[in-house]
Order: C-alpha cells, then structure tokens, then sequence
C-alpha cells in the first residue's frame, strides 16, 4: 500500500492548496515523527483489517487513514485552528493511487485526547473509490 502513503506525501508536500497547513506544522510523518520532533506535527497510518496481500477496491474501502495531529502548547486553540485548516484541505481531498484511480478521503469522526503535557486530535478518514 506504499502508493497511499506517497499519494498523502505529495498531497501535503506539493499541492498548492496545502501551502498554509504546512506553515502550521513542522511535519507529516508516517507513522512516528523523528525522535525530538518540535510540535505540532502530524503522523499518518493505515488501519486495517484485511491482510496486506489482498489489495483491491475492496480492501482499500474497508481500512481507514488515521491523522494524529500533536502539540505542546498549554491549551488545545492552536491545535483546533490547525485541525480547522487540515480538515478543509484533507476532507473531500482525492487522491490518485497506482492501480485504483481517484481514491476520495471520507472523514469519518475525530477523537480528542491529552496525555500529560500532549494534545492529540485523531482524524480518521475512509477511502471512498472514485
């Protein structure tokens, strides 16, 4: 499922649209941020339950991409306007995978959370095939 992940990078990475998102963060991992990464950040992730060899359009619209969105600051006003501003690039957003064509991000709910000093918004998105 590498093309997803590519498809997520250059999204962020490349897309126009995406400029003031990414003056917001200090990056778009996948998986885990660097060790010592400076907040906010953000981390992506597949969440599945097919197992990775059966790959069709089936199997793409029955996992989800998971953002967690991460910051330090004392309260949650930064990382909500940061969510606000990642939401309205990410939701609705398509992405052309190898093999399977315009894939559509679908939001699917966000999970807030705050672990000792850490803010954490979960954003969980499904694939939708185009």
């Amino acid at each position: 499922m590498i093309e997803i992940w590519e498809s997520i990078s250059w999204f962020y990475n490349e897309h126009s649209d995406t400029a003031e998102l990414r003056s917001m963060l200090t990056g778009l991992f996948h998986m885990q941020a660097p060790q010592n990464q400076n907040y906010p950040y953000c981390n992506y992730q597949l969440i599945d339950i097919t197992p990775d060899y059966y790959t069709t359009k089936g199997h793409l619209e029955n996992c989800l991409v998971q953002f967690n969105l991460f910051d330090n600051s004392s309260s949650m006003e930064k990382l909500l306007r940061i969510y606000d501003e990642f939401i309205g690039k990410f939701d609705n957003a398509n992405l052309d995978i190898t093999n399977f064509g315009l894939v559509r991000l679908n939001r699917q709910g966000t999970i807030s959370t705050k672990v000792k000093t850490i803010w954490q918004l979960n954003v969980n998105y499904s694939l939708l095939i185009e």
